[in-house]
């Protein structure tokens, strides 16, 4: 068991096996194919699919100009997919889809024999498999069967250290108070402050175009450690790849002000912006069914943060 669907091979029984994937999680973006010079053929002599990593895998022998060409737009999958032999029972014949946009595909000869419906399962098509010499005699598409979830664990930033890097202080409000009279007054320096904060992850090999993910890790906080402050990793909780919040930031400050005097105080935070932090992490793909599957993931990560509050006297 595994997390693709079974691939049904269509055609005769001649030529070498090949198979054709692009790095992991890559998908195929552009299908070209090349049809015999002669009708007589009826069979697809060649086939070259371009996978989103742009890896470039190539079967058959193409003769003169290129045929049918195809290529998909992101977060466009195939829905619907048949295919045929060439009608004698010898090559690879036709091939017809239908995409999650409503584009058509069909290209191929096959006599009006039996139309082979192929399950597509999630509808990512992630391969290629089959057999050809000259020309393509078996093939079949290879898909990811429906997915219920996937999850990034295991996340480490390799380069984080714990370092002032876009960190900067942001001045949040200011009081200042100067006692004229001849008695003390009291002070009262309290504000709350809301700011926004940030986390996003993306991967190098565009699995986003997927479907969402979450995250099981911890992310970048701007601490303060011996009077200093830097990135520090927070402990490990679960995220959406794209992460919104509100960090409610407050001070409450008080005293007396003896005649004559005055004070000036300031509210301070440390903002931390990341905008392109290397993160690697295992992406865990699972199916419908049950099955799972790991890929190792590079990929980057972005965020905003800020510290506590500070006041400054002046």
């Amino acid at each position: 068991m595994s997390i693709y669907e079974e691939v049904l091979l269509i055609g005769g029984h001649g030529g070498s096996p090949f198979s054709a994937s692009g790095k992991q999680l890559s998908l195929v973006k552009t299908i070209r194919i090349w049809k015999g010079t002669f009708d007589k053929h009826r069979m697809i002599k060649s086939i070259e699919v371009v996978f989103t990593d742009e890896t470039i895998q190539k079967f058959g022998v193409s003769e003169g100009n290129l045929d049918y060409e195809f290529t998909f737009e992101e977060k466009e999958f195939i829905k619907k997919l048949s295919l045929w032999g060439n009608g004698n029972g010898k090559r690879f014949g036709k091939i017809y889809f239908e995409t999650t946009n409503g584009k058509k595909f069909d290209t191929g000869h096959c006599d009006g024999k039996d139309e082979f419906t192929i399950n597509t399962g999630s509808g990512l098509w992630v391969g290629i498999e089959g057999t050809c010499g000259s020309d393509i005699d078996q093939c079949g598409f290879r898909f990811i069967k429906p997915i219920s979830k996937m999850e990034l664990i295991n996340v480490i930033y390799p380069s984080l250290i714990f370092d002032t890097l876009g960190i900067a202080p942001v001045s949040l409000d200011k009081y200042e108070l100067i006692n004229d009279s001849e008695v003390p007054i009291n002070w009262h320096f309290a504000k709350s402050v809301a700011k926004d904060i940030e986390h996003t992850w993306g991967t190098t090999v565009g699995v986003e175009v997927w479907g969402e993910y979450s995250v099981k890790g911890g992310i970048p906080e701007v601490v303060e450690i011996e009077s200093k402050f830097g990135w520090k990793v927070s402990a490990t909780q679960f995220y959406q790849r794209t992460t919104k919040s509100t960090k409610i930031l407050s001070w409450d400050n008080s005293g007396v002000l003896n005649p004559k005097e005055s004070i000036s105080l300031t509210a301070l935070t440390r903002q931390g912006e990341l905008p392109s932090l290397e993160v690697k992490g295992d992406m865990v793909i699972s199916t419908t069914d049950g099955q799972s599957m790991s890929f190792p993931i590079i990929g980057n990560y972005k965020g905003i943060d800020y510290s506590g509050v500070e006041i400054k006297t002046k």
